[in-house]
């Protein structure tokens, strides 16, 4: 099995009461001497609070390839990216240990291939340490899985934060805290908030050098464009918040998120169901139960079904059907709502899915990320330069 040479498992204790098993399967492909190694380390992983999907223990052998994914980033996100230049051996770290846990021998790690800095670094990572380097285009979602076609329905992709989580726990150190800052600031950049004493929007605002030029009043999005919400200037951000999007007060798309609960039924009701939303939703298109066009409708209709409640539990907020909605109805914000409403108020996925995920069929789209930025007004901001400097 390839492992990342740096990985030194048999010095990790359990802080639990008792290690945590591996299958009877797994085992038999680690072997006595690894099964010993990955179950401490799953002991690690356990007592520090990480939990991997539970699929993977109850359909032992299904996945064949792991994917570090460091190409996940929204439009103007460059947070998995900067992971992987400032970062990268820790990310081989996440990697190597969750191979080690799952059995799996084949590792990948993504990145943009646009970006020659970032085919670099992936290739100096996986020339040093015998992984295999992935280049996939600039789009959203990234789903790597369909450049590698015999892992459609046998990958487990891992986000590039993920990876810094597990791999600082292996290491047993505080994992990077990075955030974009981009929009409407003078230098955009990708920002460690260990150099920011305050994390708020108007803290981290300032240290990118205060607005940009002919900027006045500015609203901050957590989370980005797509699936972000407003957040207040002095109020700290969220600790998993990977883009913060500053932007101006009367930008479209700060008018659009302010939009009241009145224009969101006026919405519902003028939905044309034209299933644009649907045809490019990452779900939808893995074959699920999940219809946003169909929802809409029956909001409108106020007859929502238990049919398409259990498809909405497959919704990820991802916000891709609000950008490409051509009426800008926010179809994604009426879901999320919905699904929060029948979760008790819980919009958070769960933390262990319960199935693996469904193959990716032929065909799936992928946006490209200058299509979302022109549709979301986006492209007279400049994206943050990535360097491999913290």
């Amino acid at each position: 099995m390839k492992t990342h040479s740096n990985i030194h498992v048999a010095a990790a204790r359990s802080d639990g009461d008792s290690v945590s098993v591996l299958p009877r399967y797994t085992a038999s492909v680690l072997g006595e001497r690894r099964t010993e190694l990955a179950e401490q380390l799953r002991a690690r992983l356990l007592a520090a609070g990480y939990r991997w999907p539970s699929w993977l223990d109850s359909r032992p052998g299904r996945v064949q390839v792991l994917i570090g994914d460091c190409a996940d980033d929204p439009p103007l996100g460059q947070t998995s990216q900067a992971l992987l230049l400032r970062h990268g051996t820790l990310l081989l770290d996440g990697l190597a240990a969750l191979g080690l846990i799952t059995g799996t021998s084949r590792l990948v790690l993504c990145a943009r291939r646009e970006q020659p800095d970032l085919q670099a670094a992936l290739q100096t990572l996986v020339d040093a340490h015998n992984i295999e380097g992935l280049l996939i285009p600039a789009a959203f979602p990234s789903f790597p899985e369909l450049e590698i076609p015999e892992a459609r329905d046998s990958s487990w992709v891992i986000p590039a934060t993920e990876l810094a989580r597990v791999g600082a726990i292996v290491r047993q150190e505080v994992a990077p805290r990075l955030c974009t800052v981009a929009g409407a600031v003078l230098r955009p950049q990708v920002v460690s908030l260990a150099d920011v004493e305050v994390h708020t929007p108007e803290a981290l605002v300032a240290h990118c050098g205060g607005l940009a030029a002919g900027s006045t009043g500015w609203v901050a999005l957590a989370g980005g464009a797509l699936a972000g919400q407003l957040w207040d200037a002095d109020e700290p951000i969220p600790a998993n918040t990977s883009l913060l999007l500053i932007l101006p007060v009367a930008h479209p798309l700060v008018q659009r998120t302010r939009r009241t609960a009145a224009f969101q039924l006026r919405a519902q009701n003028a939905c044309q169901s034209c299933d644009l939303c649907t045809r490019l939703c990452p779900e939808a298109g893995r074959h699920t139960a999940l219809t946003p066009h169909l929802l809409m409708r029956e909001l409108a209709r106020d007859a929502v079904g238990t049919a398409q409640l259990s498809g909405l539990e497959s919704c990820t907020g991802c916000g891709v059907c609000s950008a490409m909605c051509p009426a800008e109805l926010l179809p994604g914000r009426l879901l999320m709502q919905l699904k929060a409403q029948t979760n008790g108020g819980s919009t958070a996925p769960p933390e262990q899915q319960p199935a693996p995920p469904l193959p990716l069929p032929d065909g799936l789209p992928r946006l490209p990320l200058r299509l979302l930025e022109t549709r979301l007004g986006l492209t007279d901001f400049a994206t943050p330069p990535v360097t491999s400097a913290a």
